[in-house]
């Protein structure tokens, strides 16, 4: 029997190694990364005059060449790219010969199987062809090249991309493609304008008749392109909010700087779904109206980001010491991995030796001392990994307020001048700009009167004065808003109140600001102030938070009034503070491995509710759901579960554990057999309610229990009465807001995760 056995055992062990799959091969990966800025033609040039687009087309960027940069450092220390297999091309250098040869170099050096990414940061434009075919307009979209200024040089129209792209997947290369720039020249409605990422029209007839097949139409093509916004709008420009960012290295690219934030807060394993789902919430709570897109192969959706299996993958990252010169330690991280001053790194091979961050240099570049250990044993090469987390300490959210230097007599006088535009047959007055886009707007601040029209695409329109005649004339048949400046004493309130806290950060130009204050009639025709966006569109009506976070009426002149208003726009800044810093918020780099995922299922068939898929009405079951891959692999550390919602008027609601706010025991519960169960219903038959919007839902899961869960995770909508006398929620709300207020411990230990799930709901 005894040799019996052992004949079984070694038919079995043959087999196994027989049927066994081979390990993961490591892919070639290439990437291309462009960024342009530089769009002017050099001075004295005399070629720019013969352009088919107008002298003031070549209006110039900022955050391209930050956001190229960025993504290559992510591809090297996330995704495993060789430094050297990612090609660079910067502002002058990237004319348009430079980026057909290296999209044609990088499809030669990628062999079959391997893996190839494209990003681009610049404008984006069209060019008319009067023999295209699929085109209605009879334009095409464009990428513009450095040197288009040239009378000789064209844009690259998207079916010469498409060609090139299609080699790729005929060679069958997984390509990957992101664009952060415009596909048309359409108008954000916000109060001010923001700089966009593109560029005039090229009225140069192409005629090209040719109709390459788009990638993403290829069958099985292995193609994901990923672009910052729709073909009818424009990409929007945003400025970092992380101080640990130099200055000239903060502005970005919306969607650049979206994907930036989540690949920090997401594994490097995530989906590529998930990835773009959790970018379309942050570029929400920048307050930018633009709607990214996906597309191309269905199966590339669930598969990482670039194609890359996740066997591949590892969620340690770790970072190589560059350099040790004139006795500062340089590591090889900087504001694009993720990092933060107070950082603490462990060797990897030796866990006596201990580095923190002490300054972020570059994107790419930390200075660093020895905090356990000895100096002497650090050495060019060696590689750290993250073992703390720590907050950037940026601020939760920026306002500006608009200059002003009228007397609250002057805002009256003006507010009489809208009562009479608000009766006038000549205009349609539009008073709610969430629910009725305004073709006119019209700014008063600091002395100066200007207005946009959207009908004709015109900014920076100059009024002499606000008057009923020269409004009518510029607005006649035109829907039309008003933003009346604050008296100065609001404006030098405000400016007090909000330098006394923390998160809450004022800023000088308008498009670096998530939201504005803005003053209007409220409904019994008295001034009154509130917050909107500093972008918007009807069709963001789906955004992560509000576009009007509602306004608050300045009754009179008193002390009162003004105190009433400052206090409760200063509430409503709270809570919008609240939603971004959940949208943003980063869990720490090492966590405990947790597989659990938010997934709803409809009720009725258990069929899973994609990112935009629920209506109101619609019944649901809100389940906690492993990975099927990899949460029987290792052991899951026990943790607490909290999970609540965020809508788009900024309401949180805690879902669980119940009201009572007791935990109900750590997770994964366990079956018969004691292995955790796969799935746990957390709620059952859910009805999704209005408002129509993004609903976010979080997930925390914490070693400890959090004390009173339920009230951390409530919140009121921000769109709610003016100020009323302080209470528990207030003081709950103030989050440690307060200047020299006790927050979160920078070294606070990594042993809590977080998830997020956002879904659309419609009507």
């Amino acid at each position: 029997m005894k040799y019996l056995l052992s004949f079984f055992a070694t038919i079995l062990l043959s087999s196994q190694m027989l049927f066994a799959q081979p390990p993961t091969k490591e892919p070639v990966k290439k990437a291309l990364v462009i960024g342009i800025d530089t769009y002017s033609p050099p001075i004295g040039s005399k070629q720019a005059k013969s352009t088919t687009r107008p002298p003031e087309a070549w209006n110039d960027l900022s955050g391209c060449k930050n956001d190229a940069e960025a993504m290559k450092e992510i591809l090297v220390s996330k995704f495993g790219f060789a430094t050297t297999d990612v090609k660079e091309l910067y502002n002058t250098k990237a004319t348009r010969a430079a980026i057909l040869s290296s999209l044609n170099d990088l499809l030669k050096s990628t062999p079959e199987n391997g893996i190839a990414v494209v990003y681009y940061a610049g404008h984006g434009s069209q060019i008319r062809n009067s023999m295209a075919q699929n085109d209605d307009d009879g334009y095409n979209e464009t990428i513009v090249p450095a040197d288009v200024w040239r009378k000789d040089t064209v844009d690259i129209t998207d079916k010469q991309v498409s060609a090139i792209f299609g080699e790729f997947v005929k060679k069958k290369i997984k390509l990957t493609a992101i664009f952060d720039c415009c596909q048309s020249g359409s108008m954000a409605r916000g109060l001010f304008e923001g700089k966009s990422r593109y560029i005039n029209r090229n009225e140069y007839d192409l005629k090209d008749a040719s109709n390459p097949t788009p990638p993403e139409e290829m069958t099985n093509s292995g193609y994901l392109r990923i672009s910052a916004s729709q073909a009818d709008e424009v990409a929007k420009e945003h400025m970092d909010d992380n101080p640990n960012v130099p200055i000239e290295k903060r502005t970005h690219g919306a969607f650049t700087l979206a994907l930036m934030k989540v690949l920090d807060q997401q594994s490097a394993k995530a989906s590529a779904q998930n990835i773009f789902t959790a970018v379309r919430a942050i570029i929400k709570s920048f307050s930018k109206p633009q709607e990214p897109v996906m597309a191309g192969d269905p199966t590339r959706y669930n598969e990482t980001l670039f194609g890359i299996d996740k066997a591949l993958l590892s969620d340690n990252v770790s970072f190589p010491i560059m350099s040790l010169l004139n006795k500062k330690i340089i590591l090889q991280a900087g504001y694009a991995s993720g990092v933060n001053p107070d950082n603490e790194l462990t060797a990897v091979n030796d866990s006596t030796l201990k580095i923190k961050i002490v300054n972020i240099m570059s994107l790419n570049q930390s200075e660093v001392t020895v905090i356990a250990g000895s100096a002497a044993a650090i050495k060019a090469g060696m590689k750290f990994t993250v073992t703390n987390w720590v907050s950037s300490k940026a601020p939760l959210l920026k306002i500006y307020i608009p200059k002003s230097s009228y007397t609250y007599d002057e805002i009256t006088k003006q507010a009489s001048v809208n009562m009479q535009l608000k009766q006038s047959p000549n205009v349609k007055w539009s008073s709610k700009i969430e629910t009725a886009e305004p073709d006119v707007t019209i700014n008063i601040q600091d002395r100066k009167i200007t207005a946009r029209d959207f009908t004709t695409n015109t900014n920076n329109i100059i009024l002499k004065d606000f008057s009923v005649a020269e409004t009518e004339k510029l607005a006649k048949g035109k829907s039309l808003f008003v933003n009346m400046a604050p008296p100065k004493k609001l404006q030098d309130m405000m400016v007090t109140k909000f330098s006394e806290y923390k998160t809450i950060q004022l800023v000088e130009k308008p498009e670096d600001a998530n939201y504005v204050l803005y003053g209007t009639l409220d409904v019994n025709n008295n001034v009154a102030y509130g917050l909107v966006k500093t972008d918007f569109s009807l069709r963001d009506s789906l955004g992560s938070m509000p576009v009007d976070a509602g306004c608050y009426t300045l009754a009179d002149n008193s002390e009162k009034s003004y105190q009433d208003v400052v206090e409760s726009v200063f509430e409503t800044c709270v809570k919008l503070s609240k939603i971004r810093g959940w949208l943003t918020l980063a869990p720490p780099k090492e966590q405990d491995f947790f597989p659990y995922r938010i997934v709803l299922r409809d009720n009725a068939t258990q069929q899973i509710i994609e990112s935009d898929g629920l209506k109101i009405g619609q019944r649901f079951d809100i389940n906690l759901e492993a990975d099927e891959e990899t949460y029987l692999q290792q052991d899951i550390f026990p943790k607490y579960i909290y999970l609540f919602t965020i809508d788009k008027n900024g309401t949180m609601t805690p879902v669980y554990p119940s009201r009572s706010g007791q935990s109900e025991g750590k997770f994964p519960r366990r079956n018969n057999n004691g292995n955790p169960v796969e799935k746990f219903i957390i709620f059952k038959n859910a009805k999704a309610s209005e408002p129509s919007g993004t609903d976010n839902y979080f997930l925390i899961a914490s070693e400890t229990p959090i004390p009173d869960a339920y009230s951390l995770f409530k919140q009121e909508g921000v769109r709610g009465t003016p100020r009323s006398a302080s209470g528990p929620l207030a003081e709950l709300l103030k989050m440690g807001n307060i200047s020299g207020a006790r927050g979160i411990n920078p070294n606070t230990p990594a042993n809590w995760n977080l998830y997020r799930l956002s879904v659309k709901v419609t009507y």
